[in-house]
């Protein structure tokens, strides 16, 4: 979908996420606690939803995040199946407030998944803070939003930089039953705005870049493949080399007389025949 619909929530409500028509994305607050982790990975992994499920870094998660212990738990999350990931990177939302920790805290993070093998960490901001890695997370609040102006941001983006981050509408309120109404009202505003040119033109511009992130990681297999091939072909020719040189070291450089006894040696225990010494037009060997 062009707009991205993610619902805050907790896990016992995915089930509610989970008889909609058209289903929204999860997002939970990640709040660290050791004893019910296990039970939150368990949860995830029977999220099958196509939109997966994301976390939300609050103050209080923030002020969680002093140990390794805790950013190896949010990496954990980013292997789950369902989690949700654009061209190698997780996204993950937040409404911390940006600060010295802050900053230290996801530094540390995107230090740890590059280690993990992830292209990045995409960290998604309001769209009102300004100094936003993707300015394209609208608070969903009960207001109205002009969705076919809100478009204009990420195709003006698009033409600037090639790069195209589709708008992330997150839903908050004090009951599912409210977060459900306001999905809704969003549902509708995109059924209209589908029928303005902003909306047609950003839908092209979307699905031109999931073709080019997707043969641009194809080409990255490529590559990959490539240079196992290359150093499995080097480590062939390696351990060639060393048995041509086992070789000439323990048979070529013997003298002429010791090799001629070996095949009379071989001829007396009938491994092969005698006139095969003097022809080698004979089978040699004796089956």
């Amino acid at each position: 979908m062009l707009f991205s619909k993610w619902i805050v929530a907790d896990l016992k409500d995915y089930q509610e996420l989970n008889k909609l028509p058209v289903r929204p994305g999860l997002c939970v607050e990640f709040l660290y606690d050791e004893d019910s982790m296990p039970g939150m990975y368990q949860h995830v992994q029977e999220i099958i939803d196509p939109n997966g499920f994301t976390i939300l870094l609050s103050d209080n998660s923030i002020s969680e995040m002093n140990t390794d212990t805790v950013l190896n738990s949010i990496i954990t999350l980013f292997f789950q199946p369902s989690f949700y990931i654009v061209n190698k990177a997780p996204v993950i939302f937040t409404t911390a407030t940006v600060n010295i920790h802050f900053n230290e805290m996801l530094k540390k993070l995107k230090e740890k998944c590059l280690l993990q093998g992830f292209a990045d960490v995409i960290i998604v901001q309001p769209i009102n803070n300004t100094d936003s890695q993707h300015a394209c997370f609208y608070y969903i609040d009960g207001r109205n939003f002009n969705l076919n102006s809100i478009l204009e941001n990420p195709i003006n983006d698009y033409l600037k930089s090639r790069n195209f981050f589709p708008p992330h509408f997150v839903i908050f309120g004090d009951t599912i039953s409210n977060k459900l109404v306001q999905y809704e009202t969003i549902l509708n505003q995109e059924l209209l705005a589908s029928k303005t040119v902003n909306y047609k033109i950003a839908t092209e511009i979307y699905y031109l870049q999931m073709k080019i992130q997707h043969f641009g990681h194809k080409l990255s297999q490529q590559n990959i493949n490539e240079d196992n091939l290359r150093i499995y072909l080097e480590i062939q020719k390696k351990d060639l080399s060393k048995a041509l040189d086992w070789y000439h070291y323990e048979y070529e450089i013997l003298p002429i007389w010791y090799k001629q006894f070996g095949h009379i040696v071989k001829v007396i225990m009938g491994k092969r025949s005698f006139r095969s010494l003097f022809s080698d037009n004979v089978k040699k060997y004796k089956d």
